[in-house]
């Protein structure tokens, strides 16, 4: 398939307006920069095959913030049509029929059958008389001792009953305090952080009053990170997928800039504390500045 495409173009501009690479939507897709380059030419006769067409637009058109199925009903003509599978039915059963001969053995059986059954019943009946009586009489027995002795015990159940609950509630009393006491401390290392201004695809956030710099991410699909700190140090530059949760140790540093792909399938914390991104970029910048603690 030659020419120019109209859905490579589309692809194309989207990742254009993103200001992405082809190397970084291969980060994002695992898709081969050759690949990526063909779909944006139109040639999708090179891809491995058509099963694959489809799935790689897929992939590179989430990557750049594209609705897929939108999409798909303007350009899908474009793309090469599967092979359908010729369908073939299944071999019919053969059906046994009855002889007369079995079916007249099967009729003279079936009075001797329900003899055999009725037999079997009534045993079981006298069976079951006997065993209830013997048990009445067992119960009953039984009875009066019995009640004395649920007396006795209700009455030492009543105590370990309030010794336990007592013991209960100052056990839950004692781990509340040491719980409020736990998550003041967590709160005092956290600190807090404010947005201070924004620009463009860039957030600037400023940490104030923490005792340590965290901060992590979980993805909910196809992404990639870039992060670096103060003096260039390159921490990440690499894609993640659905279910990756990557968390970094800032403590060494007074800030970082954090480039991130396809940001609505990332949900970014700093100190366990959500930050909401910008939610119409796809791809944007967080430079984050750490101020020391008194």
């Amino acid at each position: 398939m030659l020419g120019l495409s109209e859905l490579g173009e589309r692809l194309k501009q989207a990742r254009n307006e993103q200001n992405i690479s082809l190397d970084d939507v291969q980060a994002i897709t695992k898709i081969q920069v050759r690949y990526l380059r063909s779909i944006e030419e139109g040639q999708f006769d090179k891809l491995p095959g058509s099963f694959y067409t489809k799935a790689f637009v897929k992939s590179y058109a989430e990557a750049v913030g594209l609705n897929f199925e939108t999409l798909m009903d303007t350009y899908g003509h474009e793309l090469p049509k599967l092979p359908q599978p010729a369908e073939t039915l299944p071999p019919r059963k053969s059906r046994t029929s009855l002889t007369p001969s079995s079916r007249s053995k099967w009729v003279s059986a079936v009075p001797g059958i329900l003899v055999f059954f009725a037999v079997v019943l009534i045993f079981a009946v006298i069976w079951m008389l006997n065993i209830n009586s013997d048990s009445d009489v067992t119960l009953d027995e039984q009875g009066e001792t019995g009640q004395n002795v649920e007396v006795e015990q209700n009455e030492h159940a009543i105590t370990d009953d309030k010794n336990q609950a007592e013991s209960v509630q100052d056990n839950e009393k004692a781990e509340n305090d040491k719980q409020g006491q736990t998550d003041e401390q967590d709160d005092e290392k956290q600190g807090a952080f404010e947005i201070s201004s924004v620009s463009g695809d860039t957030t600037n956030i400023l940490l104030s009053n923490a005792e340590k710099f965290t901060v992590s991410f979980a993805f909910s699909g196809n992404s990639w990170l870039k992060i670096q700190g103060e003096n260039g140090k390159m921490y990440i530059n690499d894609g993640f997928t659905d279910g990756d949760n990557p968390s970094f140790d800032f403590d060494d540093e007074t800030s970082v800039r954090i480039r991130i792909g396809s940001a609505p399938d990332v949900q970014m914390k700093i100190n366990d504390q959500e930050v909401k991104l910008q939610s119409k970029l796809a791809a944007q910048t967080v430079k984050i500045e750490a101020k020391s603690t008194d």
